[in-house]
């Protein structure tokens, strides 16, 4: 039997991840990104996944993000093994404090006023942190976080990539798709920009953050609910050289900061619109001197800014799952896709051509990769053992 043939569109963590977990079960892949823009969003990311050593998920989300983080190791290993590369990353976050009202600060908004003594986090002060405090001279105390995880984004990156293109079954399409047209016969064709030919596939996973709603839009679903959610927030991130101590992971607030080997990172600024080249130089400012408020950066080092598009749906969850024509409403002759008779929605796992979203991740991009990636293979392959939720499914926008 002929292995079906997936599109996996977007080439940053998820996509990459997607074709990674679906080249496993033998299906043939094209994972579809202009190189110019490959990864867009994760470059501007800093790999970081903390969840603040609290162990009671409150939502679907925060569980799903919990989980996520508990399954990384096992799946930063499988792929070391299976491609030879190290990827550097380590456990253990830390959020510093000045003072005792900055501490009392945290106490609400992580743990809810209640320390919770039996959660794994420690309390520090600076004396029993020495690295810490030298790394972070006006620091009093810090929690630490020893479960929450930091990934060297390019290492990880470099793997995924390096594996895929060694296998036969996957090819790299550098193009940008402009639509998805449902075709009769039982395929899916992907078009692109004007003088390139369409490829023809079995199904497609939209796993490409901004450019998610474009697509829709022109492939038929512009005004629904599902595409009326989603929105675009930039990212904006400075890197830099550091004294070469022992790794460390810091969270002020809503800043975070990385020290690994030499090389720091330090962000993020969030935009609701993509950031012009004076819109840049005002973050990268802004980060620089946070950063140098914070004692993390040294005068006259040399510092990059980079910025990635971060897609979130309005309830601020990911769109994971199959996406119905019962999105398009009754109406479906104007559309080009099956017409009024054809029930609706079409069968999850039925041999017609699907259409499955792996996208609006947010800021949670790493920490969702590996268990979303495994969902969505999941509903390719029919595997109703799977438990999902429907929190996340793109139908709940039918509500």
């Amino acid at each position: 039997m002929t292995a079906r043939h997936i599109a996996v569109i977007g080439a940053g963590i998820a996509g990459l991840a997607t074709a990674f977990e679906l080249v496993q079960h033998g299906f043939c892949i094209s994972l579809v990104a202009p190189r110019s823009g490959l990864a867009a969003a994760t470059p501007a990311a800093m790999g970081i996944v903390s969840v603040k050593a609290q162990i009671h998920p409150r939502t679907a989300l925060f569980a799903f993000k919990m989980n996520g983080l508990s399954a990384l190791p096992a799946w930063l290993e499988h792929i070391e093994k299976l491609t030879k590369i190290k990827i550097p990353h380590s456990r253990g976050i830390y959020e510093p404090y000045v003072d005792v009202v900055r501490r009392a600060k945290i106490l609400e908004r992580v743990f809810h006023g209640d320390p919770l003594p039996e959660q794994p986090v420690e309390d520090l002060i600076a004396d029993e942190s020495l690295t810490l405090r030298e790394l972070y001279g006006r620091c009093v105390g810090s929690f630490h976080y020893p479960e929450d995880m930091w990934i060297d984004i390019d290492s990880l990156v470099s793997a995924l990539e390096g594996y895929l293109k060694a296998q036969s079954q996957v090819q790299f399409v550098d193009n940008m798709v402009t639509k998805c047209v449902w075709e009769k016969e039982g395929s899916w064709k992907l078009e692109f920009g004007q003088g390139h030919n369409a490829l023809s596939v079995d199904d497609v996973v939209l796993a490409c953050g901004q450019g998610t709603p474009q697509i829709l839009a022109a492939s038929g679903f512009a005004g629904t609910a599902l595409v009326n959610s989603l929105s675009v927030m930039w990212g904006v991130s400075l890197s830099f050289s550091v004294p070469d101590l022992l790794s460390r992971t810091l969270i002020f607030g809503k800043h975070t900061f990385v020290s690994h080997a030499g090389k720091g990172w330090f962000g993020s600024v969030d935009f609701k619109f993509e950031p012009n080249a004076g819109q840049m130089e005002e973050a990268k400012a802004h980060l620089k001197n946070s950063a140098q408020e914070l004692g993390l950066l040294r005068q006259n080092v040399e510092t990059k800014c980079r910025a990635g598009a971060r897609l979130y749906a309005s309830d601020r969850a990911p769109v994971i799952g199959p996406l119905s024509f019962a999105l398009l409403g009754s109406d479906f002759s104007s559309t080009g896709y099956p017409d009024s008779s054809t029930p609706a929605p079409v069968p999850l796992f039925s041999a017609s051509p699907r259409l499955f979203l792996n996208t609006a991740h947010h800021k949670n991009g790493f920490a969702f990769a590996a268990s979303a990636a495994r969902m969505i293979s999941s509903f390719i392959r029919g595997d109703s053992t799977e438990k999902f939720s429907g929190d996340f499914l793109p139908e709940r926008f039918l509500k």
